[in-house]
Parts: structure tokens; C-alpha cells; sequence
């Protein structure tokens, strides 16, 4: 049985993340419900528009249209940057994957981000080939390790793609 859980809706959301028995939701920037039957609150986020959301034991990270991470670990009442390693960039399009309490991600320069502490910060793991050289562009996680996509083939990467032939590579050792 299915009802209308929450006091009410909001604008058309991208992602729901759920800590300490708060539900947050990116829709328009960030809201936060305590629980069901409670008002949507608006927070106050560095960014106006939040791809995805992900929530660990002590945080909740967001994914900023502009490519950048934001991390609250106080419910949500103030969010920080969260600096990538040295000249690391985010590949925005693909979320953040939890396993046995660490946080993995891909990078725009073939390497695996690692973060071992609810997100606060990152450590970059170099991708060995045949994966490192092309454009690794998914990641999943199964009871079998990480799993990483790697497309190769005629505008592997760009919008205007013709050929491409994408290969799944899986790490028991989470990289």
C-alpha cells in the first residue's frame, strides 16, 4: 500500500538522499523534511542547482550543476566545499558509489577518488590500463567488487558519438 507520505510536494526533484531521519531532495537548490507529515525547509547551499544527492552515516554530500561537491554533516544547517586532491576534477555525471564504508568516484584524469571518511576529503587511486587512456564513465558496485565502465571507439566522450563500444572491468579489492 502506497500513500502520500510528506505534508506536500515540491518542484520536480533529481534525487533523494535520507540522514539521521531527515529526507533531503534536490529540487531547486536543497530541501529538508524531518520525517513524514513535516514541512519542506528550504536550505542554504553554495549552489543553486544540485544533481544528485548521497547520504553516508555522519553526512549528506551534493553533486553541483557546476561539477563541484558540497558536504553538510549537521543536518543539513551548513554545507562546505569539498576540495578534491590536487588538480582533480569530478566526472559530474556519474554519482558517487558507497561500499564497506568508503566512497568512490572517477575523476576526469583516469583515477578512482577514495574517501574513507564520509566524504570530508578524497584520495586519488591511478586507474592501470587498459582503463587509465580512455574514458572511464560509469561506476557501480555489486557484492563482487567496483565496476567501472571504460568506452573506447569513434567519439568515445563527446556528445556527437558514433561508435563506441563500452567495457566493464571489475575490481575485487575495491582498487
Amino acid at each position: 500500500t502506497w500513500k502520500s507520505a510528506w505534508k506536500e510536494g515540491f518542484l520536480s526533484g533529481f534525487a533523494l538522499a535520507e540522514s539521521g531521519g531527515s529526507l533531503f531532495a534536490a529540487s531547486d537548490g536543497v530541501r529538508r523534511a524531518k520525517g513524514p507529515d513535516q514541512e519542506w525547509t528550504r536550505l542554504h547551499v553554495l549552489a543553486d542547482s544540485i544533481s544528485w544527492l548521497l547520504s553516508t552515516e555522519t553526512a549528506v554530500l551534493a553533486m553541483t550543476s557546476g561539477g563541484n561537491f558540497v558536504r553538510s554533516s549537521d543536518d543539513g544547517a551548513t554545507w562546505a566545499d569539498v576540495v578534491l586532491p590536487g588538480g582533480s576534477f569530478y566526472y559530474w555525471g556519474q554519482p558517487l558509489v558507497a561500499r564497506n564504508g568508503k566512497l568512490f568516484g572517477l575523476d576526469g584524469d583516469n583515477s578512482l577518488l577514495v574517501s574513507s571518511d564520509d566524504g570530508a576529503s578524497f584520495v586519488p587511486v591511478a586507474l592501470p590500463a587498459p582503463i587509465a587512456g580512455n574514458w572511464a564513465n560509469l561506476l557501480a558496485s555489486n557484492d563482487k567488487g567496483l565496476i567501472v565502465g571504460v568506452s573506447t571507439g569513434a567519439g568515445a566522450g563527446c556528445e556527437d558519438v558514433q561508435d563506441a563500444t563500452t567495457t566493464l572491468y571489475l575490481s575485487t579489492d575495491e582498487g
